[in-house]
């Protein structure tokens, strides 16, 4: 679009609408409230940093303060295991004392990084060649990006929920009345990944998929559920082998 005497690239139109552009930080809100318009301005001004930064800082927030209750809950796991020898149970209790708020941040963040760019390089591949889709790499990040600072802002809002009850096995979904809360049960597993604020970020950023592919709605859910699928399956998977390697009894139900 041709800019007028006068006018700046940051009062030019963001939507082809005639409206004003909105910043980035309007567009992470409006992912909150009003995610196609949202989408639509992003779309048109892509840009990643400040979501990545705004999630990298807010994950490395939440692992620093729940590393050790995920370390303890672990410990607790693998002293019921018969195949783990005392003098390396001690060992991995004495790293674990040793290991910090800055180890735990660093390494949550490091990961939701990775796994950021994983997830969105599989919509890419599954938006474009199953589904006929065409963007760029870094719009569906993007757009990942920001529908998991959904995902994230649950997390932060479990916290409290973690420090009262001095555990990791709360929810805010259907894991909070599973009766048995065994993390060796897959069933309590797959329930605890699927909480109110995963499936809200999933429906979410398949409504972005659906605006940066410029196909229909549902053909964005779509991708955001395989991807989702996808990568509880991964994370199932590393768990239950995790598990196997301790000699932990891991059950369905």
């Amino acid at each position: 679009m041709e800019l007028k005497q006068g006018d700046s690239p940051t009062e030019s139109s963001a939507d082809g609408t005639g409206q004003p552009a909105a910043g980035i930080w309007s567009t992470i809100i409006g992912v909150f409230s009003a995610p196609t318009q949202a989408f639509a301005r992003y779309n048109q001004n892509p840009s990643i940093w400040i979501p990545l930064i705004l999630t990298v800082v807010l994950v490395f927030v939440f692992s620093g303060i729940f590393s050790p209750y995920q370390s303890r809950a672990s410990l607790a796991m693998m002293r019921r295991s018969p195949s783990i020898a005392p003098e390396m149970l001690q060992m991995i209790e004495q790293q674990s004392a040793n290991s910090g708020f800055l180890q735990g941040a660093a390494t949550g963040a490091i990961t939701a990084v990775i796994a950021g760019i994983l997830a969105a390089l599989l919509a890419w591949l599954v938006g474009t060649f199953f589904f006929g889709g065409t963007t760029t790499f870094k719009k569906i990040w993007g757009v990942t990006l920001l529908g998991g600072l959904i995902g994230v802002a649950g997390k932060l809002l479990l916290l409290p929920l973690v420090v009262a009850k001095n555990s990791v096995t709360v929810s805010l979904g259907p894991a909070a009345l599973y009766p048995a809360k065994d993390i060796t049960s897959i069933l309590y597993m797959i329930l605890m990944f699927f909480d109110a604020f995963t499936i809200w970020a999933m429906i979410v950023t398949g409504i972005g998929y659906g605006v940066i592919f410029a196909f229909s709605r549902g053909k964005g859910i779509g991708v955001s559920v395989i991807v989702t699928l996808v990568g509880m399956i991964a994370a199932l998977g590393l768990a239950v082998i995790g598990m196997s390697f301790a000699g932990l009894d891991i059950h369905f139900l």
